[in-house]
């Protein structure tokens, strides 16, 4: 019963931390490339302003 049980909930769970890791990374990296794509443009604009 230990064993079923064990890897009955480590499917789902796999499924799920699979799932998640796929759409975590997606959104950090949406998220983050428009952060630092703002970042960079205003970086770029004021050293082209210094310069």
């Amino acid at each position: 019963m230990h064993k079923d049980v064990s890897s009955d909930s480590e499917g789902p769970t796999g499924d799920a931390v699979s799932l998640d890791a796929d759409a975590i990374p997606t959104s950090l990296s949406e998220y983050l490339n428009r952060e630092l794509g703002e970042e960079v443009r205003v970086r770029r604009l004021s050293a082209g302003i210094r310069i």
